[in-house]
């Protein structure tokens, strides 16, 4: 669904998108999704109800890219992909790149 407009910009500038998709069967995911973090320097976050009920993406995740954005040059940037109804928003205090109140 992202990854075709991103296409442009992984030519033009070398990018590389990084999924969970990226996860071989039977390997430590743990591992795995640490060792892409820690080669990640743009974090493009898709913000919908199943990311904010996520246990893992709230306490894992979020915290190490939030955690980056203060020690490292990690750039987070987010999107709303659709109304949260009462689920508070962890990253309401970031600038979106769209406008949150048309997802």
């Amino acid at each position: 669904m992202i990854k075709a407009p991103l296409e442009p910009y992984v030519e033009l500038h070398g990018l590389k998108v990084w999924d969970d998709r990226h996860i071989p069967p039977g390997e430590d995911w743990r591992k795995t999704i640490a060792d892409a973090l820690a080669q990640t320097r743009v974090v493009l976050l898709l913000v919908s109800p199943g990311f904010i009920k996520s246990e893992f993406i709230r306490e894992e995740e979020l915290r190490y890219f939030l955690d980056a954005t203060e020690r490292y040059a990690v750039k987070v940037h987010w999107l709303l992909l659709s109304d949260l109804g009462d689920l508070a928003n962890p990253l309401s205090d970031r600038q979106a790149i769209l406008d949150p109140a048309t997802p």
